[in-house]
């Protein structure tokens, strides 16, 4: 099992509109790491739903429903398709994250702009516990 987070602006797919759908297709992303790591992401592969622009929050949980692969003949960017899991109770806000000594050295902590990161487990758990 490996563990991811994905990053969307609320404005344009938040996690109400993954719950709604309950599987959707992680498109768009274009990043030489990200899609280095949505290409890692295996079928139940466990994915934190992020928030950015204002709320900057982990608001959820999905996992992978299919691996990555390409829609069309475009061979350059692909895509996963992601199964919603759960909405959080509760907001688990970034400026908490940063203070948790386990996870300053993360990807998601030390590049902010990179949209799909990866996790060990201790650290997906210790963000878990915050929920």
């Amino acid at each position: 099992m490996q563990y991811f987070l994905v990053k969307t602006e609320v404005e344009y797919f938040s996690i109400e509109d993954q719950q709604n759908l309950k599987i959707s297709n992680w498109t768009g992303v274009k990043n030489p790491q990200a899609i280095n790591n949505l290409k890692k992401m295996k079928l139940n592969d466990l994915v934190l739903f992020y928030h950015t622009s204002k709320e900057r929050a982990v608001v959820g949980l999905t996992s992978v429903h299919k691996d990555y692969y390409f829609q069309d003949s475009d061979l350059k960017y692909g895509l996963v398709d992601l199964l919603f899991i759960e909405k959080f109770p509760q907001k688990i806000p970034l400026s908490i994250l940063k203070q948790d000594e386990l996870l300053k050295n993360t990807s998601f902590i030390r590049q902010p702009r990179l949209s799909v990161s990866t996790f060990t487990k201790d650290e997906f758990d210790r963000i878990l516990f915050y929920k």
